[in-house]
């Protein structure tokens, strides 16, 4: 079961070409822009956390990275994904900006922006776990019976997210999506004018 669903883990990795990250993007198309943004990540079952339209940034909360068990979530492209997911309590955390490009010196400001996607794969940390230096199975990790005086006075939380690694498989998947989906709402944008 196991294999099987690290092979289908693996299946759907294709050889599109990599886009770069960020891409430029006109003032004309900011609002297909932003509005694919947010489509885009509910479509991979992200929930908004934050949209500022005027400072061109969208967040999602974390987004819990699946388990090889779970075969029919795909947002692990990777085995190496795959298994670290497994192994660990994991989550991804997604930033899309738009800012403006930042112009040549002596240059006018420029009229375009860059759309940066940034998804980071966050690690659970749990403070209250040691590990005992056993060779027998659930030994080998044991919870303390309380959290140590040192990280109680640095109010240290037993249990936190930390920033673990850039996740490029999601980040490009994210971009493509968004080209795609802003290409459309201009060109229904374009079609609902045309009919007026």
């Amino acid at each position: 079961m196991i294999a099987l669903a690290l092979l289908l883990s693996l299946v759907g990795c294709g050889s599109a070409p990599e886009l770069a990250n960020p891409q430029t993007v006109t003032t004309e198309d900011y609002r297909a822009t932003f509005d694919a943004s947010i489509d885009v990540l509910r479509d991979h079952s992200f929930v908004i956390h934050r949209q500022d339209y005027r400072f061109g940034r969208i967040t999602a909360k974390p987004l819990r990275s699946p388990t090889a068990m779970e075969v029919w979530n795909r947002d692990n492209a990777t085995f190496d994904q795959t298994i670290s997911s497994t192994l660990n309590d994991q989550q991804r955390q997604v930033t899309i900006t738009l800012s403006p490009t930042e112009p040549e010196p002596g240059q006018a400001p420029a009229t375009t922006y860059d759309l940066i996607v940034r998804v980071d794969l966050e690690r659970m940390s749990d403070t209250t776990r040691r590990l005992t230096g056993a060779m027998d199975g659930y030994a080998i990790v044991r919870p303390l019976s309380d959290r140590p005086d040192e990280l109680r006075r640095a109010n240290v939380p037993t249990r936190q997210y930390y920033f673990h690694e850039r996740d490029p498989q999601m980040e490009q998947r994210l971009l493509r999506g968004i080209l795609q989906r802003a290409a459309e709402l201009k060109a229904g944008s374009a079609d609902a004018d045309a009919t007026e």
